[in-house]
């Protein structure tokens, strides 16, 4: 079960709820998953997969956003990036805790730079999107009830 998608529950096991609404974070990060009830699941090969599915028919590219850059200084500065494409997650990964990661264009040199790492403003229409995603990538790598 290690690979699968289904809702962590403690022991293994698989927990049925009641179904969620899309309109919570809950709810629209198990529709992502293709998951009708919760517990959300913890981050798995088979879920990165799932998610990347949903995230690759739902966003909008390309798009503009900021990320962290390498400076070397205590403190990264932001940079502006080109969103071109969402990699596939079964291909090689340039980090294993990056989760997601998508092609993009710092000026005219092409980066892979993590889903996670991506800020868009409040009303752009991948806003909601990355934030959830953010949401369960960095709260469910490990067991939730840690």
């Amino acid at each position: 079960m290690l690979n699968s998608c289904a809702p962590a529950a403690p022991g293994g096991s698989t927990l049925a709820a009641s179904p969620l609404s899309p309109v919570s974070q809950v709810g629209r990060i198990l529709m992502a998953l293709g998951l009708a009830r919760g517990p959300l699941p913890r981050v798995s090969l088979d879920c990165l997969a799932r998610y990347h599915s949903y995230l690759a028919a739902n966003l909008q590219l390309p798009f503009e956003a900021r990320c962290p850059e390498e400076s070397g200084l205590v403190r990264p500065w932001t940079a502006v990036v080109n969103v071109v494409e969402l990699l596939s997650p079964t291909g090689p990964p340039a980090r294993d805790d990056w989760g997601l990661v998508c092609k993009a264009f710092r000026g005219a040199v092409a980066v892979e730079v993590p889903l996670l790492d991506l800020e868009v403003e409040n009303g752009h229409p991948n806003a909601q999107l990355i934030e959830d995603y953010w949401y369960w990538f960095w709260n469910w790598r490990f067991d939730p009830r840690i």
